[in-house]
């Protein structure tokens, strides 16, 4: 039969090995945090970043509206050219 001193032995390293998977737990999760965090802020700087990109993005959305406004003139010449 156990005696009291080998429970409380016993007790203690469960004790250390919860504590100890608890910490690597902690840990891991920090680490994850911080690398998105990192890479949240990195993809918004650089020669590619955010900053960089939102004037293309204006002047993207500006040709994609006169291509549009194209695109609708032509097919109003041809509704006109093929008649009724």
């Amino acid at each position: 039969m156990a005696t009291i001193e080998e429970d409380e032995e016993a007790k203690k390293r469960v004790q250390e090995a919860v504590w100890t998977w608890a910490v690597r737990l902690i840990v891991l999760a920090v680490v994850f945090i911080f690398g998105g965090f990192t890479g949240w802020v990195t993809w918004g700087a650089g020669d590619a970043g955010a900053v960089q990109l939102r004037p293309r993005v204006t002047d993207l959305e500006n040709q994609l509206t006169q291509q549009k406004k194209r695109v609708n003139d032509c097919e109003g010449k041809v509704v006109v050219a093929q008649g009724p």
